[in-house]
């Protein structure tokens, strides 16, 4: 989830289902998939991806707006990093 934290933009993992809540502690000892440095490079790639999607409307047809459209589908890609965190967040954009 996207948030504000003491002015630190960061995306930190939760569990959507209270039952899963256990299984994420355990993610969060055993890979460290919360940690500082994590959640604040998981904000940057969502907020690059935010932008990117969002301006894509505001572009005129041609060039520009086909490269915006190829650098947000490479970010769905599963190569990217954190591609499925912006395949879940991409709807709400």
């Amino acid at each position: 989830m996207p948030t504000k934290c003491e002015g630190i933009e960061q995306v930190k993992a939760i569990a959507r289902d209270p039952q899963f809540t256990i299984n994420l502690a355990e993610m969060e000892e055993c890979y460290g998939i919360n940690r500082q440095e994590l959640m604040e490079e998981r904000y940057k790639i969502y907020s690059l991806f935010e932008v990117i999607k969002s301006s894509i409307p505001f572009l005129p047809a041609g060039n520009l707006r086909k490269k915006a459209e190829k650098a947000m589908m490479k970010m769905l890609d599963d190569k990217h990093p954190f591609a499925g965190m912006l395949r879940y967040f991409d709807p709400f954009i």
